[in-house]
């Protein structure tokens, strides 16, 4: 029989995966719709939309790997690789934001998005 804080554990642990789960498909769905639509209307705006979303997507996989493992190996490793694979990514939009033409714009966009890059990279 499992003790109370384990099952607990246990719990709220299988909640976050689903939760991540219907991240990752929510994700999936918009960025092929939004792929679609920067075709239909050679839109390069949401063809860079689009670059974000799978950003975001790598950044769910990267998440279920990282709740897979707990409880199974020594998490402080795993957890720092885990953060340095969702931020690098997302460093590197916003250095591409920054050398467009219109990086004011991009990159006020790219910060309030991808916020967590900044906070991120602390813990690293």
């Amino acid at each position: 029989m499992k003790e109370p804080a384990s099952a607990l554990r246990s719990t709220l642990l299988g909640r976050g995966l689903l939760l991540e789960y219907i991240t990752l498909g929510w994700n999936v769905i918009g960025t092929a719709v939004v792929v679609m639509a920067a075709f239909a209307v050679n839109s390069v705006a949401l063809a860079g939309f689009g670059l974000d979303s799978l950003i975001e997507i790598f950044a769910s996989v990267i998440v279920i790997w990282q709740l897979k493992s707990v409880g199974r190996e020594p998490g402080h490793n795993r957890e720092r690789w885990a953060l340095r694979l969702i931020v690098l990514p997302s460093l590197r939009l916003l250095f591409m934001c920054w050398h467009s033409p219109r990086a004011p714009c991009l990159l006020k966009h790219t910060l309030a998005r991808q916020g967590r890059v900044l906070l991120g990279w602390q813990q690293l």
